[in-house]
C-alpha cells in the first residue's frame, strides 16, 4: 500500500461525500502517511513487525485512524484503505453497519491491533485479487453494490 494510493483514497472519499459534509481536502501530516506505508513491511532484527496480511491490515486501520494524517476523513480513509488492502491481497472485507461503531471505537476506545485483526479475520472471505490499477473505479462499484458500506462511509463523514 503506497502513500499516493492512501492520499487518492482520502480525496475520493472527500469527493464522494461532499453532498453530505463540506469537504476539507488536504494532508495534515505527510510524514505519518509515509511512516504507515513503510511500516507495513518493516523488520526488526530480521523479524517482520506485521507478518501476515491481517496483521498489516489491522495496523493500517489502527494507524490511519489514530495518526490523523488528513484534515478530514481519517476514519473513512482508514476503513476504506484497509478494505482495498485486503482486496488487493485476495480477501474481501464484508462491511456491515457494525463497522461504523468499530471505526469510532478504534479511535475513542483505542481498540488494540490484535482485536482489530480478529475483527478483520472474522469478517473477511477469500476472493480474487484485484489489481491496484483503476482501484478507485472498482471501489466505487463495490461501494455502490453494498448499501451498508455506503451507509458506514456517510455516517463516518458526519462524525
Amino acid at each position: 500500500m503506497n502513500e499516493q494510493l492512501i492520499i487518492y483514497i482520502n480525496n475520493f472519499l472527500q469527493k464522494s461525500t461532499e453532498d453530505v459534509v463540506k469537504p476539507m481536502y488536504g494532508i495534515r501530516d505527510k510524514n505519518s502517511i509515509q511512516l504507515i506505508s513503510q511500516s507495513l513491511n518493516q523488520e526488526v532484527f530480521g523479524v517482520e513487525l506485521y507478518p501476515t496480511i491481517f496483521d498489516k491490515a489491522a495496523y493500517l486501520w489502527y494507524a490511519l485512524s489514530n495518526y490523523h494524517c488528513f484534515y478530514n476523513g481519517n476514519r473513512r480513509t482508514a476503513l476504506v484503505t484497509t478494505y482495498i488492502y485486503l482486496r488487493i491481497n485476495g480477501y474481501c472485507l464484508m462491511i456491515d453497519g457494525s463497522f461504523y461503531d468499530i471505526s469510532l471505537n478504534i479511535v475513542e476506545s483505542h481498540i488494540e491491533k490484535e482485536k482489530i485483526k480478529e475483527i478483520l479475520q472474522e469478517n473477511t472471505v477469500e476472493n480474487d485479487k484485484i489489481s491496484s490499477e483503476n482501484i478507485l473505479k472498482q471501489l466505487e462499484i463495490e461501494i455502490r453494490k453494498n448499501s451498508s458500506f455506503q451507509d458506514v462511509i456517510v455516517k463516518l463523514s458526519q462524525t
